[in-house]
């Protein structure tokens, strides 16, 4: 059902993704090979210099790995009455949390940037998954434990 508080947990991560994506997430000092100056993963962004010879694809890795946590959280609301495929859905959502995770962290040690505060919502909403699929986890018991009673 909608009203279960995994569907909460679910829109709290969604909502905490949707607000990282208007917030900026780093800003790069100091290095002449990448034109990003303030990355804030949703439109209105340069994240291609035409003025390289090659194009800087982790900004792009970035946001499509975020985005992609974005809908992965959000479509799972949809599926409370396939508990089983909620929880994999859940569980691409924290994958592709990984993934951004780690082209976030490539990026920060290959150019020299500075975080913004803003960061730490990724890490919000990977508990807010968790928390979740916790809770999905726990409704399927409970539905097992009243079919085994029938």
């Amino acid at each position: 059902m909608l009203q279960r508080i995994q569907t909460i947990y679910l829109f709290l991560a969604s909502c905490c993704w949707l607000v990282f994506g208007f917030l900026p997430s780093y800003y790069s000092q100091g290095s002449p090979s990448d034109c990003v100056k303030i990355i804030e993963f949703l439109p209105y962004c340069q994240f291609i210099s035409l003025s390289l010879p090659y194009y800087n694809f982790i900004p792009l890795i970035i946001r499509t790995f975020g985005i992609l946590t974005i809908l992965l959280n959000f479509i799972a609301i949809f599926f409370y009455k396939k508990r089983n495929l909620q929880i994999k859905i859940c569980i691409a959502a924290i994958i592709s949390f990984v993934c951004f995770a780690l082209s976030f962290a490539y990026k920060y040690f290959s150019v020299s940037i500075t975080l913004y505060s803003s960061i730490l919502l990724p890490v919000i909403s990977l508990v807010f998954t968790i928390l979740a699929i916790k809770a999905i986890k726990k409704d399927e018991k409970l539905i097992n434990s009243a079919d085994r009673l029938r």
